[in-house]
């Protein structure tokens, strides 16, 4: 009887390690990398603001290392993501438990953007960084709120459908990603190679970066 006992709460121990859910101190590290690629993100904006790429060679001094810096914040970002999504999963917060699909859409927008930020002429860089800028400011924005909606849970506020606020809320997933399987995932595309963000996402027309949007007219370049 006593081993049985053992045994059991061996297969306990074992069943809550294995489910261990992401601390405060953990979401609170999620904010600050993100808060990391949205100060990246603004500095690549300002050096193209600042110097305007005249030709392939000065557009890689910008992205290059742009790139290098903020590739590794997404990495960490992704690895935290589905602990962080399972949390929310088991806590009445599933609808927003896209953290690991964001992960992901960020990632594909970077190489989106490497693979075509130094061609064509002058202007048509320029805009492919503001594009750039766009996106990636709008889903860092999306994360910054998860990681918040996830604290004030932690903190005993708001949770399940009183979650919301601000640009989104619990019921609007990350623009590229679809509930799937119960959870959400991307749908495979990628934006530069006519996936999602041009199939009437974010990035099409009447979206973020349509006429009026949120770069504008107004954007970087010459």
């Amino acid at each position: 009887m006593m081993r049985t006992i053992a045994a059991a709460f061996a297969v306990l121990a074992v069943v809550t390690a294995c489910t261990t859910k992401p601390s405060a101190p953990d979401v609170a590290a999620f904010q600050a990398l993100v808060t990391d690629t949205q100060v990246r993100v603004a500095q690549y904006q300002a050096a193209w603001t600042a110097t305007p790429a005249a030709d392939a060679p000065a557009c890689l001094a910008l992205e290059d290392p742009y790139r290098a810096d903020v590739m590794p914040m997404l990495q960490r970002m992704a690895g935290m993501s589905p602990g962080m999504d399972d949390w929310m999963d088991s806590h009445g917060m599933a609808p927003g438990a896209d953290l690991a699909c964001g992960s992901t859409v960020m990632l594909d927008e970077l190489a989106g953007h490497h693979a075509l930020a130094c061609q064509g002429t002058p202007t048509e860089m320029a805009a492919e960084a503001a594009r750039h800028v766009g996106a990636m400011t709008y889903d860092a924005s999306h994360m910054q709120l998860r990681a918040g909606q996830m604290m004030s849970a932690m903190d005993g506020g708001m949770m399940g459908g009183g979650m919301g606020g601000g640009m989104m809320d619990a019921g609007v997933p990350m623009t590229g990603c679809f509930p799937a399987d119960g959870g959400f995932q991307t749908d495979a595309g990628y934006w530069w190679d006519g996936g999602w963000m041009m199939d009437g996402g974010m990035m099409g027309d009447g979206g973020m970066m349509g006429d009026g949007g949120m770069m504008g007219d107004g954007g970087m370049g010459p």
